[in-house]
């Protein structure tokens, strides 16, 4: 099977009656703000692969909090985490323009690019395990990246892979779960680019946002330019 957009929701809607045509939607502007923008064709399709064989079907229609008190409203509805990494998707290129991965003329790194979509695109997708549970598990980043190197090991470079799974399992930052009488990582002591990650992470799913912004009710999709 051809690992494009529209087996994916052929893919999810066999397996689940919650793929209605908005979560679709926020799908799709996820894998085109996400996916379709990392320039690397190994890494492309390594990230297809893993949303075909290492997702929980759940993910793609669950809500971003099962709380709902700490993700803006917009997240707290079906599809919700797919709309906050499409979000951080679409903030990548501002954070590394600020982090100066970027040349003289405002190119892009690309491969730095990429680490980041990919790792965003891995971070939640075990939010609430595998199988997929009724609350957040704290390591879930963790098991993400895990479950990446995993399915990955073989059709990624290593510095790649272990940059991406990096940046997943910390994505918390300063709050990843570590285990007893070990000391937490300081975001300081943190790559940059897996710092990125977790700004990202940090700024999407600020609640506060909603006292200043509304939602798009649809996603403007990015044209998409190969190198």
């Amino acid at each position: 099977m051809e690992y494009n957009f529209s087996n994916l929701i052929n893919f999810l809607r066999e397996k689940s009656d919650k793929i209605d045509g908005e979560v679709e939607e926020k799908i799709k502007a996820l894998w085109q703000w996400g996916i379709e923008r990392i320039s690397d064709q190994d890494i492309r399709q390594a990230i297809k692969h893993f949303y075909f064989a290492g997702v929980p079907v759940e993910f793609f229609s669950a809500p971003a909090s099962v709380s709902g008190g700490k993700h803006p409203s917009w997240h707290n509805k079906p599809g919700g985490i797919v709309w906050h990494l499409m979000e951080c998707c679409v903030s990548a290129d501002r954070f590394l323009q600020a982090y100066e991965y970027t040349d003289e003329k405002g190119r892009f790194d690309l491969r730095a690019r990429d680490i980041v979509l990919a790792a965003t695109l891995i971070t939640d997708t075990l939010k609430n395990g595998s199988p997929w549970g009724d609350v957040t598990l704290k390591n879930h980043g963790e098991l993400a990246a895990l479950r990446w190197k995993y399915l990955t090991h073989e059709s990624v470079d290593y510095d790649a892979l272990e940059q991406i799974a990096h940046a997943v399992h910390y994505h918390y930052g300063r709050y990843t779960p570590v285990p007893a009488g070990q000391k937490k990582i300081r975001f300081e002591d943190m790559p940059p680019l897996a710092q990125i990650v977790h700004l990202l992470d940090m700024c999407s799913s600020n609640s506060d946002y909603q006292l200043l912004y509304r939602p798009v009710e649809r996603i403007a999709l990015p044209e998409i330019v190969r190198p």
